[in-house]
């Protein structure tokens, strides 16, 4: 380093020091995918992905050699303040094992190879292709405009998925046909031989003052290293990445083949994304939109509710234009509100019956979106829904344009018995969307985000409006219907005006007046009503009527919660509660309990100053409750 420039080590692997994102495997396939996506040679066409894991029989020392792609590394891992620990570094004798991750159908590195900013920046609307300029020389710059992830920090997670922080990458580019090796050691400032060095040092060749590193060209090193990593790649444009001596977490299939599943499930059904898993001593995993249900089967046989949001996923994606239900455009000139979401009675009622016989039903809302420049425009996306018998309750799931955003409401959970799979394929939200994420686009942050304030106008109003409007939509659907119908029976009991007589309307005459002493009228029959139902913040209390003549003998409870159509009682599921089971608490006075079952609850009536007060129902579903006393007789008491 020169003398006077700032000492800063990488902090880029805090953006990715998080529990919520993942595990490194996570984090590696959520890497090697994204970029292979964003790079398809045809932006509808399909990426394809190799990753495999391999063991050599080539030796540690013989990789550090003179002339071979680890020489001159060695001292600079074993500085003392490198970062890393030496008892976990490679000993000589220690063979070579490794992850390749290939990408296929996609243009690799194109743009000048020896491109440096250093004089002038790139043009906004360039229309040059700089990818290897950013994949090489920029930590925290992306050159991606369209792109599916646009922070340029993602590809820190191949050196730290390596023991010795190292990585390689060999392209073929589609814009001209040529093969570049480079590699790179990304490591804390340290000192060798007395001389203080930066923390990121190049395999290449270098030029210049010494400091400035260009890919290999020269066939004899292409040879040397495909012969020593086996690399495949012939004349296929892509770009072949290589960790070696990965670090243990990595050396078992079934975390990675996960990690396509759950954050890659979408892309595969839609046909974009194949991938290929290759572990030495395994047979080949193939996960494409043929195989993906089979697989996740196998790999996800305890997540049932991503067994069946994937099995969702499917289905949207086979549904026809016309069974999408569409709601009305909103107002573009309002901003972004849950109350501009108008389902009307029919349509409302057309998609309980698509619920109904399919299981499922799809969505399109309409959203505004506005950049601060520009006229308000609409843009849309999508809600699938489907409904459960198993009881969890989670959030929505967030597909924008491919990417699974996994955070994006994590903490708002759906009604039990719901599943709902949010699609984003709109350009215009989804680049509004996009700018909100974080790094590991892993959320979207509608406060404090400077681009999005920048760029939109109320853009956190539109994203809060994609991630409440699933919750919104389904506890209208859920509703039963309950408004006063005046026209239902119109045909059975109607009056025939063609029947009155015709004529002038009758004047009203002159009014009565009161009798000064009028008799006395007959008092009102008392009400025969026994019992009383109030609703409580989590369940209902069950009393005496205090207009009541007679008190009960026995009283039958039958609780539920209300589903979107059909018989509530009849549909109620032992998963949802059980009046015996906790969390359900019963408290009650002057009552004897006979039955307490399932949704069931009898009593005799032993005081007439009963009182049953039940608790502890879901208080984001609405609680369906019939309480019916035994009929009157003679045996009832009289208070």
């Amino acid at each position: 380093m020169i003398k006077g420039e700032d000492s800063v080590d990488p902090i880029q692997g805090e953006f990715f020091a998080s529990e919520e994102i993942g595990d490194l495997s996570e984090i590696l396939v959520r890497e090697a995918i994204q970029n292979s996506l964003d790079a398809r040679l045809d932006k509808d066409g399909t990426a394809e992905v190799v990753i495999s894991y391999k063991t050599s029989n080539v030796k540690y020392s013989d990789l550090i050699a003179e002339g071979m792609p680890l020489h001159g590394l060695n001292p600079h891992l074993k500085a003392e303040n490198s970062g890393l620990r030496r008892e976990k570094l490679p000993k000589g004798t220690e063979v070579l094992d490794y992850i390749v991750a290939e990408d296929f159908g996609t243009k690799g590195l194109n743009g000048d190879p020896e491109y440096d900013d250093d004089e002038t920046p790139i043009p906004a609307d360039s229309k040059e292709f700089y990818d290897f300029f950013y994949f090489w020389r920029n930590i925290g710059r992306s050159g991606k405009k369209d792109g599916l992830g646009s922070w340029g920090l993602g590809k820190h997670v191949f050196p730290a998925a390596s023991r010795i922080n190292t990585y390689f990458g060999l392209t073929n580019r589609s814009e001209d046909g040529r093969k570049l090796l480079m590699g790179k050691s990304i490591l804390k400032i340290h000192h060798h031989n007395r001389q203080k060095y930066a923390p990121y040092g190049y395999f290449g060749e270098i030029k210049g003052d010494g400091f400035f590193a260009v890919p290999f060209e020269a066939s004899e090193q292409l040879d040397q290293f495909e012969n020593i990593f086996d690399i495949t790649r012939a004349e296929q444009s892509g770009l072949s990445v290589v960790i070696p001596f990965p670090k243990p977490e990595l050396m078992a299939p079934g975390p990675l083949v996960e990690s396509v599943l759950k954050d890659y499930f979408y892309p595969v059904i839609r046909g974009r994304l194949k991938v290929y898993l290759r572990y030495d001593g395994c047979d080949e995993i193939i996960i494409t939109n043929n195989t993906i249900k089979e697989v996740a089967q196998q790999y996800l046989s305890g997540d049932e509710m991503l067994l069946k949001t994937i099995d969702l996923a499917i289905w949207s994606s086979e549904v026809p234009e016309e069974d999408i239900f569409v709601l009305e455009d909103p107002d573009l000139y309002k901003i972004p509100s849950l109350s501009g979401i108008n389902l009307t009675d029919d349509m409302l009622s057309d998609i309980r019956g698509s619920l109904e016989l399919n299981g499922k039903v799809l969505i399109r809302v309409p959203v505004r979106v506005k950049t601060k420049e520009g006229s308000p425009a609409r843009g849309e996306f999508d809600v699938c829904f489907t409904q459960t018998d198993v009881a969890n309750r989670i959030p929505a799931k967030y597909i924008r344009q491919g990417i699974d955003v996994k955070n994006a409401n994590k903490n708002s959970k759906l009604d039990a018995g719901c599943i709902a799979l949010v699609e984003i394929h709109d350009k215009l939200l989804g680049k509004l969307l996009r700018v909100s994420e974080p790094p590991a686009h892993d959320r979207w942050e509608q406060r404090n985000n400077e681009d999005l304030l920048e760029l939109y106008d109320r853009g956190e109003k539109s994203i809060g409006f994609v991630k409440k409007a699933p919750h919104d939509i389904w506890r209208k659907i859920s509703k039963k219907n309950i408004e006063q119908n005046r026209d239902l029976l119109r045909d059975i009991f109607h009056l025939d005006l063609s029947a009155l007589p015709a004529g002038s309307k009758k004047k009203p005459g002159p009014k009565k007046k009161p009798e000064i002493n009028p008799p006395p009228a007959d008092p009102p029959e008392p009400k025969t009503r026994m019992i009383r139902t109030y609703k409580s913040e989590n369940g209902f209390t069950v009393t005496r009527d205090r207009s009541a003549t007679h008190t009960p003998k026995t009283i039958t409870i039958n609780v539920a919660y209300r589903v979107p159509s059909g018989n509530h009682l009849r549909k109620y599921s032992p998963l949802d509660f059980r009046l015996n089971k906790n969390p359900i608490d019963i408290e009650h006075s002057g009552i004897e309990l006979v039955k307490c079952l399932d949704n069931i609850l009898l009593v005799n009536v032993t005081d007439p100053e009963f009182e049953i007060k039940v608790t502890g129902f879901d208080i984001n579903r609405d609680l369906v409750v019939q309480v019916v006393p035994a009929k009157e007789d003679e045996d009832d008491q009289e208070i």
